[in-house]
């Protein structure tokens, strides 16, 4: 398995188009120009007063993921229209999210009982096992299989080789696990680094089926954050405890003579920090 990022990501473009510009071109080549941009630039922004905006839009339209369980996961299909969407009570709790060009799964895991229990800093493997690649693999978990409905199966997102869906590794998902640091004494150290290493190699192994592992270029990525408190991890005024995604299938448009091609993209922000954006669309 390749390695995994943990530092900074800049700005990704996974299927990236040069928009050749300029006088001398070739006639016999198209020339692209790049028009309209919907997402406001990230250097224009001020996070600190844009952010609570987006998050108070996300609580208006129900669009943060459910945690009435301790695994959830659900299949969100990119709107028309331009929207958000994200995570947020952060406080030593795990997303897993893929992201693919019709959409994003967004998965949320309680640190508790997942990952450790009141009084037990580790849980048994079968037990890890099974509520979390097990349960957002097939939609059901424990010995006796019983089914999540918080939780939308991945294997039905990834679909079949004679009908693929909008997960299969034709589709160039990406996987991205947020989850929480170590205390500030031992800085850029994960919390539960065995545990989300193993989760990365897990879904990466499934979502490219069965090549064996995502590209280089689509590498699990893993970020991790600083814990705080329930009450500002949930408060829509507060950046931090938050994964928020903002996305338009209509962000800008690429002119190759008298064609318009629609060029999408999804920004990801993490407490309050910008991480990566993603340029996306259909050839």
């Amino acid at each position: 398995m390749a390695a995994l990022p943990t530092g900074n990501v800049g700005t990704i473009h996974r299927r990236y188009v040069s928009a050749a510009t300029g006088t001398g071109a070739n006639p016999s080549k198209p020339t692209y120009t790049l028009v309209k941009r919907a997402l406001k630039d990230v250097s224009a922004v001020d996070p600190n007063q844009y952010l609570p905006k987006i998050n108070h839009e996300i609580t208006q339209n129900n669009q943060w993921v459910s945690q009435s369980e301790p695994v959830t996961g659900k299949w969100y299909r990119w709107p028309d229209l331009q929207s958000a969407l994200g995570v947020k009570g952060l406080h030593g709790c795990t997303v897993l999210m893929i992201v693919a060009k019709d959409g994003v799964y967004l998965s949320h895991i309680f640190e508790s009982p997942i990952f450790r229990t009141p009084t037990e800093p580790d849980v048994a493997d079968y037990f890890f096992m099974e509520q979390t690649f097990t349960a957002l693999s097939t939609g059901r978990s424990g010995p006796a299989g019983q089914v999540n409905h918080q939780i939308e199966p991945l294997q039905d997102l990834w679909g079949t080789e004679a009908n693929p869906g909008p997960l299969h590794r034709t589709n160039n998902p990406q996987l991205i696990i947020v989850t929480p640091f170590l205390p500030e004494w031992r800085p850029q150290e994960y919390m539960y680094a065995r545990r989300v290493q193993w989760l990365a190699a897990q879904f990466n192994r499934f979502l490219y089926f069965p090549t064996g592992g995502a590209p280089a270029d689509k590498a699990p990525i893993i970020r991790g954050y600083e814990p705080t408190d329930f009450w500002q991890s949930n408060n829509d005024d507060s950046s931090v405890g938050k994964v928020v995604i903002e996305v338009d299938k209509y962000n800008s448009f690429l002119q190759a003579g008298n064609h318009l091609l629609a060029v999408g993209q999804w920004r990801l922000w993490l407490c309050g920090q910008y991480v990566m954006d993603y340029n996306f669309w259909d050839p």
